[in-house]
């Protein structure tokens, strides 16, 4: 393995020697992906992936089919599922009278939990990785915070809450804050921040979930926040990302630096810039 990876990132004898140095020396270890794909015709060396979520049928089966073949080659994905439209909000299919009522964000992931477990089970060598998101402003938030009470219930996949200034806000003068349908951005009740946040703090400690992500701070210091907002980390919450893009992991053993009880600084970063 260390030679297929060696040889899948090298251009010449010198690069080659390297990266099997690094490899052999335990210096060096790239992200599940490279081990699993170097070297076949499946180049997907990124573990790291964020799709985007529009409301409708097709977006949600097409996030599906790209999850499942994220899943199929190792890697994972950040699902904003708060794009989703409210339970029980109406369902137009070209009309102007309504012709349903949603089920949900929650029920849908339900369904990519079982993509993700249906995905683990044809043979591969980890269990699929999957982070949703919903911010705090969303009708369904209580339900989403919850969504993981039951133990073993959306076991393949993570949450976090987008919380936002004007929450945190809400929060610190104990007031109520606005719901809003991400449909049409209209108004969908009231809650009480401290309960809210006292339920998002009473499930992380029982389930370890949801996590948070201070959206509005996250999006300030997003560059490409003029065409593109960021809704939603990579699923182990390393990196955010925006919609549909990718990141790599890479390991260094630090160790490895340590002399004489101390750290060669000089030669880490010499490393890491390889």
């Amino acid at each position: 393995s260390f030679s297929r990876v060696a040889k899948e990132f090298s251009t010449n004898d010198d690069e080659y020697e390297l990266a099997m140095n690094l490899l052999l020396d335990g210096v060096w270890r790239p992200n599940t992906p490279v081990w699993l794909n170097a070297g076949s015709k499946h180049k997907i060396y990124s573990a790291c992936f964020v799709v985007g979520l529009d409301d409708s049928m097709d977006s949600i089966y097409d996030v599906a089919d790209t999850a499942r073949k994220i899943f199929q080659h190792g890697a994972g994905v950040g699902i904003p599922i708060g794009n989703l439209r409210e339970r029980n909000a109406d369902i137009f299919e070209g009309s102007e009278v309504p012709e349903g009522k949603s089920s949900g964000p929650v029920t849908f992931m339900r369904l990519y939990d079982v993509v993700g477990e249906s995905t683990k089970s044809g043979g591969r060598v980890r269990r699929a990785a999957i982070l949703c998101t919903m911010p705090v402003w969303h009708p369904d938030i209580l339900e989403f915070i919850k969504c993981k009470e039951e133990d073993g219930r959306l076991s393949n996949m993570n949450i976090s809450v987008g919380i936002t200034d004007k929450f945190m806000e809400s929060l610190e003068d104990d007031v109520t804050y606005e719901l809003h349908s991400p449909k049409d951005g209209e108004e969908r009740g009231k809650l009480e921040a401290k309960d809210v946040w006292d339920s998002l703090s009473y499930m992380a400690w029982k389930s370890a979930d949801p996590g948070v992500l201070f959206i509005d701070t996250i999006n300030r210091y997003n560059v490409l926040k003029k065409k593109h907002l960021i809704e939603c980390p990579n699923p182990c919450g390393e990196q955010v990302l925006t919609p549909y893009s990718c990141c790599n992991l890479s390991a260094i053993n630090v160790n490895s630096f340590v002399m004489n009880d101390e750290m060669n600084w000089e030669e880490l970063y010499k490393t890491s810039d390889k």
